[in-house]
């Protein structure tokens, strides 16, 4: 018993004391300053065998090193990386406008793992990865979140990078609580046109479907700023296309009653009511009077008015409930937006471990394609900003962070009674990542 304590205690040190790139990459710095050459050299490629997001930067080291030395660089070699993120959020959701408001809660669980093979061939790293994720969501009608209980997403990836280019393709199933299948792709690809210190600046194409669902489409000019400690940023900017699915409110009034002419606030032109939305007008009250009399029919304990409007009524409810069951239903017709968009991210290494990190998303569009020509007159801009603190030990990363998204839509007047003009959500996120 005591060897398999023994045993257990020497395989958590070995996991919580592992080197991080970010160490290696500092003691391959300490022995090139002492002329050690061939000890960099080792070292910096050890920080590559690691892995982490500064493995581009320290594989233009390593190329100078065999450049100058004239190594050549056909070898290859293949390695293992496991990643990880566990956390959770807490949100609430408000929408508003000039006559109303109302305000939601929600959270949502979070696992995601990711298991690579990376295949180092010469300059060119070849990646052969699966993935996994888990959401448990706590969030009921809330419109800009596709709520459900759980959703299971196993997934498959392939990418590539070299010197100036990243090339990440894959397919996701996402697979809901209420027995939806949802199969997506999607795809990533980024070219370095210019390198300079330890910047570097290009363009980039996004990709994502899912079948019978969002589209999301992007290109972008590219910044990028990469250092182990310090400053480092990345901001894209470009045009984006998005296309998803509008509840189409303007048919549905309009094919429940086709009876009168109606005007833009959807009520009949003659001043009326439409049809089936009202009850018909019956003095129920003065016939219960009649009968019984007004202290009789005041008295609400007896029924006597209730089964007076009950009879009243009978026709009507009967016609409601015909119309419940009939083929009159909400369509959604899918609406495709265009428009210019900016993504940012700054963050800040510090030498105790401790990062900032604050990134910003925009996006102004015009609805190019909607369920009319009504709701081709809308537009929407939508912000999100966020600010998180990690810390990183060791191999684990630990975050909290805040979050905030901001959408706003120009409507006709045919539209304004049916979406909110405005709607803010704001999240508090917490967990840990790890890389081996």
């Amino acid at each position: 018993m005591n060897k398999i304590a023994v045993v257990l205690i020497l395989l958590l040190s070995s996991v919580l004391l592992a080197e991080t790139q970010e160490e290696v990459y500092y003691q391959a710095l300490k022995a090139e300053e002492a002329g050690d050459v061939s000890g960099s050299l080792s070292l910096f490629e050890r920080a590559i065998d690691i892995g982490g997001e500064y493995t581009d930067e320290i594989r233009e080291i390593v190329n100078e090193y065999y450049d100058a030395l004239g190594i050549s660089r056909d070898g290859s070699s293949v390695s293992f990386r496991l990643q990880g993120d566990v956390g959770g959020y807490a949100l609430r959701y408000d929408d508003f406008s000039a006559s109303d408001s109302s305000a939601r809660y929600g959270g949502d669980a979070y696992l995601t793992l990711n298991a690579f093979l990376d295949w180092n061939v010469g300059d060119w790293i070849h990646s052969f990865g699966l993935s996994f994720a888990m959401d448990c969501i706590f969030a009921d009608n809330v419109p800009v979140l596709d709520t459900c209980t759980w959703m299971l997403v196993p997934g498959i990836e392939y990418s590539l990078v070299g010197e100036s280019l990243m090339l990440d393709v894959g397919m996701e199933y996402n697979i809901y609580d209420m027995d939806k299948f949802e199969p997506a792709a999607f795809l990533w690809f980024e070219f370095d046109a210019k390198r300079f210190e330890k910047q570097r600046i290009g363009a980039a194409i996004w990709g994502y479907t899912r079948w019978g669902g969002n589209t999301t489409a992007a290109v972008y000019a590219t910044w990028h700023r990469t250092v182990p400690l310090g400053l480092n940023g990345q901001v894209y900017a470009g045009v984006k296309y998005e296309a998803d699915s509008l509840a189409d409110v303007i048919g549905y009034v309009d094919n429940l009653s086709e009876d009168c002419e109606r005007n833009e606030f959807g009520m009949c032109v003659d001043g009326s009511m439409p049809p089936g939305t009202m009850p018909p007008f019956t003095d129920f009250w003065g016939e219960c009077v009649r009968d019984h009399g007004e202290e009789v029919c005041a008295d609400s304990r007896n029924g006597i008015l209730q089964s007076y409007m009950d009879a009243a009524y009978a026709d009507w409810l009967e016609q409601m409930a015909q119309a419940e069951t009939s083929d009159v239903e909400m369509e959604y017709r899918m609406s495709r937006w265009i428009g210019p968009t900016v993504r940012s991210k700054i963050s800040y290494r510090f030498r105790n471990r401790l990062s900032l990190e604050s990134k910003m998303n925009l996006l102004y569009a015009f609805l190019v394609d909607g369920a009319s020509s009504e709701y081709e007159k809308m537009r929407k801009f939508s912000v999100s900003w966020g600010l998180s603190l990690g810390w990183n030990p060791n191999i684990f990363t630990f975050y909290v962070g805040f979050e905030q998204l901001y959408l706003h839509y120009w409507l006709p007047n045919s539209l304004k009674n049916y979406f909110p003009d405005n709607s803010l959500v704001n999240e508090v996120k917490l967990g840990v990542k790890f890389d081996i």
